[in-house]
């Protein structure tokens, strides 16, 4: 359903962008991943887009919404997500500096999500454990005990997609 004030925000994971109003007649559009996914130095980072960017981020919001398939492109820039190597945050106290704790590496995703971590990690850092979320397969040791996962990989965390819908 449409928000009373028209805007919307747009994921489509399995076209791989998503979109946004962006004020009248303009629309934020961006891709996750594939061929514009580069490892980078970040203090030598190119903000500017690749030249044919836009039109590859047209085709694929053009797939769900084919009247895209007629709009111009403004502008563009590219950023940077901090991510870890699993793309999985980091959200846990560090071994032997007793008081910090990270909350980190959301890749883009982490504002939305912030209240609920918040939460977990308050009760992580009060209680030693977190609640209601479990913040075990987050802490911070798993890249050196080696227990972390490729991303995507047959191994890697997975999670009951059960909510209890009935059809």
């Amino acid at each position: 359903e449409m928000p009373a004030d028209g805007t919307m925000t747009y994921v489509d994971t399995a076209a791989g962008f998503f979109c946004r109003d962006w004020g009248p007649g303009r629309t934020l559009a961006g891709v996750g991943g594939g061929e514009f996914h580069d490892i980078v130095d970040p203090f030598a980072f190119d903000e500017r887009s690749e030249p044919r960017f836009g039109e590859v981020v047209k085709s694929y919001v053009a797939r769900r919404m084919p009247a895209m398939a007629r709009a111009h492109e403004l502008y563009g820039y590219a950023g940077i997500y901090d991510m870890t190597p699993d793309t999985h945050p980091i959200l846990s106290g560090i071994e032997g500096l007793d008081g910090l704790y990270l909350m980190l590496g959301f890749s883009g995703a982490g504002f939305k999500k912030g209240p609920a971590i918040g939460q977990s990690l308050a009760s992580l850092i009060v209680h030693g454990r977190g609640d209601p979320v479990d913040l075990t397969r987050f802490r911070f040791s798993r890249f050196s005990d080696g227990t972390w996962e490729e991303p995507w990989s047959e191994n890697e965390y997975s999670f009951s997609t059960d909510f209890g819908h009935k059809f």
